[in-house]
């Protein structure tokens, strides 16, 4: 059992650990864990989050190279960027990180990748700087990609973003300087700032109906860029 001054939690928020690590408990009652809360905590080995954690900060859990096993529970919705990286003890045969329904990282060397059935959720920086990237499948079931989740994939050629996401975050695509072919699906309605940015293969790209505002810079150093096909629904461009 953990020793509660092992914990730094204000109002549900847990901001800190401070404990020797082995197998930890959380406490219940917490429903964030904060960004950096258990950052290089490297003598973790195991975790249990409670029933109630909803949010899991930026680097919480980054560094924590000996962590093997951790209880995850349903309640979680939202992980940040680069919660789980450096924690390849959780990883799957096939290279991936998936915590309940929410795939957190790719941890593999792959070029042709396919994401398992189930995922509803690609997380944060879950891809980004995988130069051996060539190909990726996305089921069906993934809803939300998020920001820079597939950063600085410069040998990424071509994706289909699947039917069910609604926007396009921040960077999810920036640097990805091989990608000649985006399928955006009709579900769409958002592209977030510099979603595209840098893509500098890109040719062309079709912004199907649906889309009704792009954010600042979606095609910024898309220097090859000749043809954006925009809908009758686009009302918003931010400058």
């Amino acid at each position: 059992m953990n020793n509660a001054d092992e914990f730094i939690i204000e109002n549900g928020v847990l901001f800190k650990y401070n404990g020797d690590g082995g197998d930890v408990i959380i406490p219940d009652g917490v429903i964030c864990i904060g960004d950096l809360a258990f950052y290089r905590s490297k003598r973790l080995t195991s975790v249990v989050i409670p029933d109630g954690v909803e949010l899991i900060g930026a680097f919480a859990f980054n560094g924590c190279s000996n962590l093997t096993g951790i209880t995850f529970p349903k309640s979680v919705t939202y992980i940040g960027v680069d919660a789980f990286d450096e924690c390849e003890g959780l990883k799957d045969e096939d290279g991936f990180i998936i915590l309940g329904e929410i795939l957190c990282r790719y941890c593999g060397k792959d070029d042709v990748v396919t994401i398992p059935e189930g995922v509803t959720t690609i997380s944060s920086g879950a891809f980004k700087y995988c130069n051996s990237l060539t190909s990726i499948t996305i089921p069906d079931s993934v809803t939300t990609i998020g920001d820079r989740a597939f950063y600085e994939c410069s040998n990424l050629t071509s994706i289909t973003i699947p039917d069910g996401v609604k926007c396009i975050e921040s960077c999810t695509f920036e640097k990805c300087s091989n990608l000649t072919s985006v399928i955006i699906p009709n579900s769409v309605t958002y592209i977030d700032d510099y979603a595209f940015g840098g893509c500098s293969s890109l040719t062309d790209i079709t912004i199907p109906d649906g889309v009704d505002s792009m954010g600042e810079a979606v095609f910024a150093e898309c220097i090859s860029l000749t043809s954006v096909t925009l809908p009758d629904s686009l009302t918003s461009i931010v400058e």
